[in-house]
């Protein structure tokens, strides 16, 4: 498995990346799975905060289902991150917590009298456990304004940016001009996924022998 965390997401969260050396953790209420964003709702009213937000990744090879429900469209993007260094840089910001998340059934969470408090920001029902997340969650207090927690990165964190596979080609070529601007964006590689369209793949097949 390479040491990679992946952040499935859109063009306009990349420029904000690359434009201003930073991550965003967002509130989590739209959340598609409420069981989650539940959890997390929680967590906030245990530790009397505010608000909570959250980041999340995965630390799974690419997959069809990341981009189609994650970044399903034609600006998607996925920021690969190099895992150790990422981790390392954000265990030295206090005002988060982050981790692995840990998937479980009913069953084992009837048997406990309570979650643990600790637990609550990275847990996850059983049937999700093949996206592998990986997440940080940070609280806030003054629930005015945006509900939002930045959280400085250096560019020297990120790996490469892959382009969704459904994103037209020509546009890239583009867009890659428009975002590297200076020279830590372009020690940044970036490329076009291949996923359902991978010409390695085809060749193979073309000369496999016919039976």
């Amino acid at each position: 498995m390479a040491n990679e965390l992946r952040r499935y997401t859109d063009v306009l969260s990349l420029i904000d990346i690359l434009t201003h050396r930073r991550i965003t953790l967002t509130s989590p209420v739209q959340w598609v799975d409420q069981n989650d964003s539940h959890g997390l709702e929680v967590y906030r009213r245990r530790e009397k905060a505010d608000y909570v937000t959250a980041f999340c990744m995965t630390q799974a090879d690419e997959t069809y289902h990341h981009w189609h429900i994650f970044a399903g469209h034609g600006h998607g993007v996925c920021v690969v991150f190099y895992k150790d260094k990422f981790i390392k840089h954000v265990s030295a910001l206090s005002e988060i917590v982050h981790g692995p998340v840990v998937y479980r059934n009913l069953s084992s969470i009837n048997r406990e009298k309570s979650v643990p408090t600790d637990e609550l920001p990275f847990l996850k029902r059983k049937m999700f456990e093949d996206e592998r997340e990986y997440r940080l969650v940070g609280l806030g207090d003054e629930l005015f304004g945006s509900m939002s927690k930045h959280l400085p990165i250096s560019l020297g964190l990120i790996k490469r940016v892959v382009f969704s596979p459904y994103a037209p080609r020509p546009l890239l070529d583009t867009l890659k001009e428009r975002l590297v601007v200076d020279k830590e964006v372009e020690a940044i590689t970036f490329r076009h996924s291949t996923l359902t369209n991978n010409r390695e793949w085809r060749k193979a097949i073309d000369f496999l022998p016919k039976s």
